[in-house]
C-alpha cells in the first residue's frame, strides 16, 4: 500500500488481509493506492453491505456481552 503520489511502501498486505476499510466506515476518498506484485484476486465490497455486516457483527458482540454481564454476581441487582 502506498500513499498516493508517493514511491515509499507504507505496508503490505498477503492473504486473507483487507484495507480500504477507512474508507468505506466513513464514506470518504481513500489516502493509498494498492499495486499488486503477483497475481492476486481481489474481492470488492460496497459501503452498505459493509456497514450492514459490521453493524450486525457488533450486535451480536452487545448481545454476547449482555449475557456474561446478566450472570455476573451482583449484577442482577442493577436495573
Amino acid at each position: 500500500i502506498y500513499r498516493e503520489g508517493s514511491p515509499q511502501m507504507l505496508s503490505e498486505r498477503g492473504p486473507g488481509q483487507s484495507f480500504g476499510e477507512i474508507a468505506l466506515m466513513y464514506n470518504c476518498a481513500r489516502k493509498a493506492t494498492v499495486r499488486c506484485e503477483e497475481d492476486a484476486e481481489l474481492w470488492a465490497i460496497d459501503r452498505y453491505t459493509f456497514k450492514r455486516i459490521s453493524t450486525n457483527a457488533s450486535a451480536q458482540m452487545l448481545t454476547e456481552y449482555e449475557k456474561f454481564l446478566s450472570k455476573v454476581s451482583g449484577f442482577d441487582q442493577l436495573t
